[in-house]
């Protein structure tokens, strides 16, 4: 009725084994399709690709040759070869069994935390209950040695948002990963310590 377009960015799509069909599949005629392999296969392999709606890939094209540096031929090389080898689709399973395990491994540690996740993703979202708020849970943590991000940096309005904080689970080794979680649950579980004020 209005004739909107849709800008669909999938790049953490294909992680997850069971999911719906994107939108391009359903609305190739309005939707800008946008993935790549950076997220989904190997953080260094920075290709993605858009697929635009047929009556709009000249424009799309004019737009990427002018405001958009070329990929770089090795890496464009390695993704080809990959696609078509089938190395891709290897790491592509290697990731999701990895991203599987290190959301048991979150739930499994912060399950009495209310934790909200997708399967295989790479963060989880922990709520906040009072006295936290999440500007403190976000310091506290960080002088524990671990970094947290506040909802607040994900939130469009305060007014209708749920409170707490996200955590990734990609980076740093399982050992890393389960050792700031347990300081993750163990902040879940006290209460915030008063604020050391200056003289």
């Amino acid at each position: 009725r209005r004739n909107l377009l849709i800008i669909e960015n999938d790049a953490w799509g294909p992680v997850q084994p069971e999911r719906s069909p994107p939108l391009a599949r359903i609305a190739p005629e309005r939707t800008f399709y946008i993935t790549g392999l950076s997220k989904c296969l190997l953080p260094g392999l920075r290709i993605g690709w858009l697929v635009p709606p047929g009556e709009y890939v000249h424009t799309a094209r004019a737009r990427h040759l002018v405001s958009q540096w070329m990929a770089t031929p090795l890496m464009a090389e390695i993704a080809m070869r990959w696609l078509v080898d089938g190395s891709a689709l290897e790491l592509l399973r290697w990731q999701r069994q990895q991203l599987q395990r290190r959301n048991e491994l979150a739930l499994g540690m912060l399950g009495d935390a209310e934790i909200r996740s997708v399967q295989n993703g790479l963060h989880v979202w922990a709520p906040l209950t009072q006295p936290w708020r999440e500007e403190d849970f976000v310091a506290h943590a960080l002088q524990n040695g671990v970094a947290v991000a506040s909802g607040a940096n994900f939130a469009i309005e305060d007014t209708r948002r749920h409170f707490g904080v996200r955590i990734a689970l990609g980076a740093g080794s399982e050992d890393d990963l389960a050792n700031g979680l347990s300081i993750i649950a163990r902040l879940l579980r006290s209460e915030p310590e008063p604020a050391v004020l200056p003289f």
